[in-house]
């Protein structure tokens, strides 16, 4: 009796079977090749300081380099774009962080002409910037504040202003490796107003503690524990 009561939710249920059709909707509209972009989708951006909009939550299987052993996490799978120079721009700051710098450089260099050849001065200085730091970490000075200061104007240009204090603390850094002690307090101090400004209180207490470094190497202690004391 139970059963015969229930018969119209199972009549419903075996009409509910999977059918293979030659069209739906979800194929009215394809996109292949360089129309690709998943930034057309209504997907959320979930807060302005993210990386991109989120898509999912993925299982994402790692090994690294070196590593035999395998690793399964739960990562954020955001869209960062269907440009070229950004997504080789990414693969580089991976490849330095590994020490594989000559793939680095190569990768940076290619970034570098696709976002000049695109016109696009944004991407130009940010994938300068990373460069002079790629240079600065190998002891190519010279190369390394040639680039940082093509990117600095950039980024003055297009008005970019927390990467404008980033280079501008890289450029501080230089000056301290070469000595020029009263040019990298300059610096410091102009790379610490813009995060302050931009209330980046991250970038803040990073100059803080470069500012902290520089006065310890000069022997201004007092200031350097000041410095150190508010990063």
């Amino acid at each position: 009796k139970d059963a015969w009561e229930k018969w119209p939710v199972l009549k419903q249920v075996l009409t509910m079977s999977p059918k293979v059709v030659s069209s739906a909707p979800c194929q009215e509209v394809v996109w292949e090749g360089a129309d690709v972009d998943l930034g057309k989708l209504p997907i959320q951006h979930c807060w302005p300081d993210d990386a991109g909009k989120l898509i999912t939550l993925g299982l994402v299987i790692t090994r690294g380099p070196r590593q035999r052993r395998q690793n399964v996490a739960i990562y954020r799978q955001q869209g960062n774009g269907n440009d070229e120079a950004k997504a080789l721009n990414s693969l580089a700051i991976l490849h330095a962080e590994q020490g594989r710098v000559d793939e680095a450089r190569a990768q940076f260099e290619s970034a570098l002409s696709i976002s000049r050849e695109q016109g696009d001065r944004r991407q130009e200085g940010l994938v300068l910037g990373n460069l002079g730091s790629l240079n600065m970490e190998q002891g190519r000075l010279e190369m390394a504040r040639e680039q940082s200061e093509a990117a600095l104007a950039i980024h003055r240009d297009t008005g970019e202003r927390i990467e404008e204090g980033q280079t501008l603390a890289n450029i501080a850094l230089l000056d301290q490796a070469e000595g020029r002690v009263e040019a990298a307090r300059s610096n410091f101090f102009a790379a610490l107003a813009i995060a302050r400004d931009a209330s980046n209180r991250r970038q803040e207490g990073v100059v803080l503690g470069c500012l902290g470094a520089l006065e310890s190497e000069s022997g201004q202690l007092d200031e350097a524990r000041l410095h150190y004391d508010q990063a």
